[in-house]
């Protein structure tokens, strides 16, 4: 299994969302941090980013949590959540295992978590 994790979040289906461009710019994300493109494992919900409550994101978590993975990559910042609490929760639970964090379309906000946060 990769080191490597790709979040990828849409609300619904129905309303023209769509998870490939999320992943193309996840994956083109990964090649600027020179990584390979195709070494990473997806983790995709089709919920509501008010909660955390949601299978794959709760099972990259625990992925985080057992040293599984080391890197998370995310569209931007909302597709992990629409909550401060629940970033804040987030980012907290990576800093702990000593895991760092991407945002494809968010270039300052990254492996620099406190001035990510603060900037919010």
């Amino acid at each position: 299994m990769s080191e490597v994790a790709i979040y990828l979040r849409v609300s619904t289906s129905d309303k023209g969302q769509d998870t490939g461009l999320q992943l193309t710019a996840c994956k083109n994300w990964l090649k600027i941090l020179g990584r390979d493109e195709d070494d990473y494992a997806m983790y995709e919900d089709e919920l509501s980013g008010r909660n955390t409550k949601r299978p794959s994101y709760q099972r990259m978590l625990d992925d985080v949590e057992s040293g599984k993975i080391k890197i998370v990559v995310a569209y931007k910042l909302d597709r992990i959540s629409r909550s401060v609490k629940d970033l804040i929760d987030f980012d907290e639970k990576l800093e702990k295992k000593g895991a760092i964090w991407y945002m494809a379309t968010q270039p300052g906000i990254d492996g620099d978590r406190k001035s990510a946060l603060s900037s919010m």
